[in-house]
């Protein structure tokens, strides 16, 4: 056979034409033609913003000139701001008007807005997907009109104002369906998946049509579960899902296990379903100590051979961000931290509910950029 001698020669062809011809060596050449690294969309959510401005809190750049905190996540390198929406909330936050005033503020800080739109009047979460209060007595006919008829009014409503959002999430954390009870997955049957794919479908075909057509983006919490998320979507797809844009998947390694385990569950997506990924949620404690309430508990939080310090949760913000990009290759699309400001008044009190990630924010006590946040931008590059 005659492989191996004729690969030979071709090489000391092409190192003469190398040298009497011009010719780039072949290894220059495969050096020169390897993509670059893709450019992570980093950010962080920001919802509570506004609560704890209102609360008093106050920030500051680097020379200690109070400054915007998105603009102090725009100078750190990030690009994205994440906001949730809730439909009738029990006072303004998280309302319509909030998120309009809010998204204004994105477009100046130069910052891509993300649309988490929860379908609920709170927290929606693998323990709760409330159907909003004034739709819980329509039908599933009627909830997927529904559906359709709110984000196209929460859009128009954004694109009129001149701030639409780059990625809509149809959801948060929707493993165990939404809209609870209509489009709640309990025994993962076909007939369940159909149903909840209804309400899907209509929330985003309102998003595709649009007039700014923003991308859409399916946000489940199994960031620590591979089986779990490839049988979601095996079933989802199977029973008629719209195909999203992209697949949000929520880390957090107090419930998500090692950093192996994303990575493993990143890689899968991709090859599996041929999406690019986001890590949509995810944080790590800059302190093990805190006379406050932390969502995040420190003994069960911790990485090994990352520190719950200010330097270690750099690393992780570093880290995470490497991780993804290795697993997803050039279908990363970004890591966006929960939540990303915290407030700095002098008293923090257990009962304000900001105060719970005052150790795994992305600012200091003092209201400036800390080290994770201008790690997190530099680990976008």
């Amino acid at each position: 056979m005659h492989g191996p001698r004729l690969r030979s020669a071709t090489a000391l062809v092409v190192a003469l034409l190398a040298v009497f011809g011009g010719l780039q060596p072949v290894a220059q050449v495969s050096a020169q033609a390897a993509p670059k690294a893709s450019v992570l969309l980093n950010g962080a959510d920001v919802s509570w913003l506004p609560t704890i401005e209102q609360d008093g809190s106050k920030f500051f750049d680097a020379k200690s000139k109070r400054v915007d905190p998105l603009v102090l996540m725009k100078n750190a390198g990030l690009s994205v701001a994440r906001v949730r929406l809730w439909v009738t909330p029990p006072n303004e936050h998280g309302s319509l008007a909030e998120v309009l005033a809010l998204a204004k503020r994105i477009k100046a800080a130069k910052l891509q807005l993300v649309l988490d739109i929860h379908f609920s009047d709170w927290w929606a979460d693998p323990g709760h997907q409330a159907t909003p209060a004034t739709w819980s007595s329509m039908n599933q006919e009627q909830l997927v009109q529904q559906v359709s008829n709110y984000t196209t009014s929460v859009l128009t409503r954004l694109a009129r104002q001149g701030t639409s959002p780059t990625w809509v999430q149809v959801g948060n954390e929707i493993a165990n369906g939404l809209l609870w009870p209509t489009g709640k997955l309990n025994k993962w049957s076909s007939a369940e998946f159909t149903i909840m794919n209804s309400l899907l479908n209509a929330a985003i075909a309102a998003v595709k049509n649009s007039s700014s057509h923003p991308k859409v983006m399916i946000h489940l919490e199994t960031g620590g579960d591979l089986g779990k998320t490839e049988g979601w979507f095996t079933n989802a797809f199977a029973n008629g899902l719209t195909r999203p844009d992209a697949i949000g998947l929520s880390y957090y390694p107090q419930w998500s296990g090692s950093l192996d385990v994303i990575a493993a569950n990143v890689k899968n997506v991709v090859e599996k379903f041929d999406l690019p990924v986001a890590i949509a949620e995810t944080a790590y404690l800059n302190s093990e100590k805190s006379s406050n309430r932390q969502l995040f508990d420190a003994a069960t939080n911790r990485l090994v051979s990352i520190a719950q310090s200010p330097s270690g949760q750099a690393a992780y913000a570093s880290k995470i961000s490497s991780v993804l990009r290795t697993s997803a290759g050039t279908k990363a699309l970004g890591v966006w931290w929960w939540e990303g400001i915290s407030p700095n008044t002098s008293k923090l009190r257990d009962s304000f509910d900001p105060a719970q990630i005052s150790n795994s924010s992305l600012v200091t006590g003092s209201g400036k950029a800390n080290a994770a946040m201008t790690a997190l931008g530099k680990a976008s590059r």
